[in-house]
């Protein structure tokens, strides 16, 4: 009887953690990205998208992420969203609705959105000094 009910507690736990809305970590050079399908390489530009039933989507650039969420129709409301810190070591994300973003060729994202999360504005400044660009935020991105 107790091995019974150690199973059904080590069942209810394993469930609960699977249905977690925390980031799951990219594993870059085998992950691939939801929306163009290429493998996700550069740390710099990974993204992630978990569903309120806790589904994963990963990608390979930001600008892959908006637009995958935009196509599918997906109630921004309902998800987690994650983006890599650009200046960070990988799987070191930051909530993408909060997140300041730069937009300049210097980037060079994989898909070619050429969009760099940083965790605030502070840290995107000298980026931004230094490119002559505006900061953005999530809503700006397209």
């Amino acid at each position: 009887m107790k091995n019974v009910v150690m199973t059904i507690c080590a069942s209810a736990l394993l469930l609960l953690a699977s249905c977690s809305k925390g980031y799951k970590p990219i594993e870059y050079g085998s992950d691939g990205c939801a929306h163009c399908k290429m493998t996700i390489m550069d740390a710099r530009y990974g993204a992630e998208v978990i569903t309120d039933k806790g589904k994963v989507y990963k990608f390979d650039d930001i600008l892959c992420m908006k637009q995958y969420i935009t196509e599918q129709n997906m109630n921004e409301a309902e998800l987690s969203l994650f983006v890599e810190k650009y200046t960070a070591e990988k799987n070191d994300v930051t909530d993408a609705k909060q997140a300041t973003y730069l937009q300049h060729e210097y980037f060079a994202s994989p898909m070619n959105g050429d969009y760099a999360a940083f965790i605030n504005a502070t840290e995107a400044q000298k980026f931004a000094d230094s490119l002559q660009v505006s900061m953005l935020q999530w809503n700006n991105i397209q």
